[in-house]
């Protein structure tokens, strides 16, 4: 795609991936768990790619960044998301009779940021149809934006044969759809 525009918001630990920006370089003042993304008029993304953030904010502030998210793409640009899956932690803490289940919900944190949202797929599916988004589906970040092959962030990360987070890409519908 000629003269596409791709964001990137993800942990600090993830580099940026190539041919993507940060959302601080369109405008967006994007840091930790605090986001605010009015300034940036809305329609200017072909994809945005959401790495480990959703977790770290409160239910009613993800719904309303993942508002925001939609209304910066353009017709036809995809979201993609990647959270930790509320049902592998379930199944993990179920499957495991020494788990703590204070430790495991309450417990989690990158870089002393709590998680404070727990998403799994249909509550997440949920949320970016009532946004508007379609074509809503899972996947692996890393083959869907067709990132290098070398290219590592926390959406890849397994345990027990089984990815850890949740990835899923949603489509705004463009002008005709």
């Amino acid at each position: 795609m000629p003269n596409t525009l791709k964001a990137f918001w993800g942990h600090k630990s993830c580099h940026v991936p190539e041919d993507f920006v940060l959302l601080n370089e369109i405008g967006c003042d994007a840091e930790g768990e605090d986001w605010r993304m009015e300034t940036v008029p809305g329609g200017v993304l072909d994809v945005l790619y959401v790495c480990h953030e959703l977790e770290k904010m409160d239910h009613m502030s993800a719904v309303l960044f993942l508002a925001e998210c939609a209304r910066l793409l353009k017709p036809d640009g995809v979201l993609v998301v990647s959270t930790f899956d509320m049902r592998f932690l379930a199944k993990m803490y179920i499957e495991n009779p020494d788990a703590d289940l204070r430790t495991l919900v309450c417990g989690l944190e990158t870089d002393g940021v709590p998680h404070r949202s727990w998403w799994d797929y249909n509550s997440l599916s949920r949320e970016l149809w009532a946004q508007g988004l379609t074509a809503i589906e899972r996947v692996v970040p890393i083959i869907y934006l067709g990132l290098e092959p070398e290219y590592r962030d926390k959406s890849g990360t397994r345990a027990c044969g089984e990815f850890v987070s949740l990835n899923v890409k949603a489509e705004r519908k463009g002008q005709n759809g």
